[in-house]
Formats: C-alpha cells, structure tokens, sequence
C-alpha cells in the first residue's frame, strides 16, 4: 500500500466532540484529491483508520479531515484526538469507493453528524459545476453541527439546510424527496435518485 509520512500542521476544535486535522506531506503531493474520498491514518502498529477528506490545498500537499471523539470507540478517535501539531504519521494514498455521478440531473446530499464530511467536498464541487443541488445536514443540537461552519463558507444560500433535532424535530424525508424536480425521481430503471 502506497504510504506516505505527513506531519500534523493544524488542529482546530470544530464542535465538543469534533477536530479538524490538518495534514501536510513532508515530500511529493497526494493525488486521487476529489470530493468523497478517504484516507488511512497509521495511528499505531496495529491501529489503522479511514477517515473522508472534506477540504485540500489545490497544490495537493495538504488535505483535511474531521474526527468525532467516540467515547466507546475501538482507539482511532482517541489516538486521533491525542496527537499534536508537529506530530508526524503514515498516511495511505487517497482512495474513493463514494464518487458523485456525473450524469445525475439533481442531487440531494444528506448526511448526520460527523457522516457529513464528505458531503463538505460534494457540495463544493457541486457548486464549482453550477450543478442543481441541495443539502441535508442533520444533528441532534446546533453546538454538535461540526460541519456547520464550512458548508455556510461554501455560500450555498438556500441549498443548504441545517436540521437539528432538538429544534426541528424528526426530519420528514418522505417531503424532503418530494421537493426534487421529477427528472431526478426516476430513471429508465425506476430506481430513486433523490
């Protein structure tokens, strides 16, 4: 597996529980840096973890990634947690199983807590196209909206929708996909693409 070592640059608390890490590569630059991809951290000998990168520096030597404390955790949140700026560590090449489709009419993300990482780079991406879209991003109260901050930094205006729990309710999805344009509803197969 293709490793390289990258030192720990910056460390930004995003909410209570979450931490942005910024990484940067002593040498080279990383490549396969699109929205939806993820990386292994090499936390330990036996302590491997994949985290989404939501943000990279263009030139591609610096990329970010978003880690939840989990209390009940195997170790990866803890040992992520744990690190200092100045830290150096293994990181695997980028790879994504999560890609966008390039040939979809309408998209609408939607994610919860920390599985909103990924959908940071999507929606950016998204609007980089001027592509039809909308986002979902779903927590339990307005202080654990980690990801808050950088979809507003994206300017999405009313594409963008923060649901909290606490406030709103139980997200009704059934009016959710009701509001997408028909076109993105069906495809020759049938299936639903909203």
């Amino acid at each position: 597996m293709d490793t390289r070592t990258a030192r720990l640059v910056g460390k930004t608390a995003l909410s209570p529980d979450t931490v942005d890490f910024s990484f940067e590569l002593i040498n080279g630059r990383f490549s396969g840096l699109e929205p939806g991809a993820h990386i292994d951290v090499h936390l330990g000998p036996d302590l491997v973890r994949q985290y989404s990168i939501w943000n990279w520096r263009q030139d591609g030597r610096q990329l970010n990634i978003a880690v939840k404390l989990e209390a009940s955790g195997r170790g990866g949140s803890h040992a992520m947690h744990a690190l200092k700026q100045g830290d150096e560590l293994l990181l695997g090449a980028p790879r994504n199983n999560f890609k966008l489709q390039p040939d979809t009419p309408y998209v609408t993300l939607i994610a919860g807590g920390i599985g909103a990482t990924p959908l940071v780079a999507m929606a950016r991406e998204l609007a980089n196209m001027r592509r039809d879209f909308q986002v979902y991003y779903l927590v339990r109260s307005q202080d654990l909206a980690a990801m808050d901050e950088p979809f507003r930094a994206l300017d999405l205006g009313d594409r963008y929708h923060l649901h909290c729990d606490d406030a709103d309710g139980q997200l009704d999805l059934a009016a959710v996909c009701g509001q997408c344009p028909w076109a993105a509803m069906s495809t020759p197969a049938g299936r639903n693409r909203c």
